[in-house]
């Protein structure tokens, strides 16, 4: 049970995946560890797409979450990176991507 924001979840999602290939041991019959989010974030777009409401109002509906998460369906979810490269610099992209490093060639790399 994931008590956080969209950025908490997609760190623990990393984190097991990480485990997964350094410990595999500790995977054995199971591919993907079923999580559940407490939206306790921001903004919480994950855990209000995925129907755990837009934010945890009481402490006390921690109890819920736990019930929820134990009588609920999985819902497989997919990480993806990005990474653009463009020939010059002066093509800028939002915040969400990285500050722009040099890739091969001259041209320029973003990441997010």
């Amino acid at each position: 049970l994931v008590c956080g924001g969209d950025g908490t979840v997609t760190w623990v999602l990393q984190e097991i995946e990480e485990s997964k290939n350094e410990c595999p041991e500790l995977f054995q019959g199971e591919v993907d560890p079923p999580i559940g989010i407490v939206p306790a974030g921001t903004g919480n777009d994950l855990a209000r797409s995925l129907g755990w409401g837009p934010k945890l109002r009481r402490v006390s509906d921690l109890v819920n979450y736990v019930s929820w998460m134990l009588n609920s369906a999985n819902v497989p979810l997919d990480q993806w990176k990005v990474e653009l490269t463009f020939d010059n610099e002066q093509s800028r992209l939002p915040a969400a991507f990285s500050d722009p490093l040099p890739a091969p060639g001259g041209k320029v790399k973003y990441t997010g």
